[in-house]
């Protein structure tokens, strides 16, 4: 089991999406597929370092919240999530493929951008508000170029923090491994 330590944190601080990407969360080549294969490939990846088990139920969770309504946003975004007592902190991944895959997008146009996002269940507030910094990262147009275009990992976390997030709200309590 992995220690946990709480964290509270200072009111008026800016979110950054950065101090939610998981290790090994940006993931710039990747290969194509179906909507299906990369959402279940993505989950995985996401799970790798969780319990067989848990990594089931995560994925489990993705998949039956994709089929309800598709989480493509439009503009080349992809934005599928889930919440699940299973994970006991929020984390995101961040996925490009340059050449984009079908996903049912609102607009109907091929997705180049995935962010995965799951959280606990008790993480409403926060998980709402990665949720919403996401979508403005991704309305502009020349944040989107650039990410297209990007060549290391750092350079997607520039880019992410260049939109800062809703001020966290006093004595939100994170965990941390």
């Amino acid at each position: 089991m992995r220690g946990i330590v709480l964290h509270i944190t200072t009111y008026g601080k800016k979110m950054k999406l950065s101090e939610y990407l998981i290790d090994q969360g940006i993931l710039l080549e990747s290969r194509k597929g179906t909507k299906w294969e990369v959402l279940e490939c993505l989950t995985r990846h996401y799970c790798r370092s969780l319990p067989e088990n848990i990594g089931d139920l995560v994925i489990n969770t993705v998949l039956t919240r994709e089929m309800k309504t598709s989480t493509g946003l439009g503009d080349g975004l992809a934005v599928p999530h889930g919440r699940t007592d299973a994970v006991n902190k929020t984390g995101i991944l961040f996925a490009r493929f340059k050449e984009g895959i079908e996903w049912e997008s609102s607009d109907g146009g091929l997705v180049y951008f995935v962010f995965l996002v799951i959280g606990p269940v008790c993480s409403a507030n926060e998980y709402l508000d990665i949720l919403s910094t996401i979508s403005k990262i991704l309305s502009r147009k020349t944040l989107r170029t650039a990410l297209l275009s990007a060549s290391f990992p750092e350079q997607v976390i520039q880019m992410m923090d260049a939109v800062k997030g809703r001020k966290k709200p006093r004595n939100n309590t994170r965990i941390k491994n």
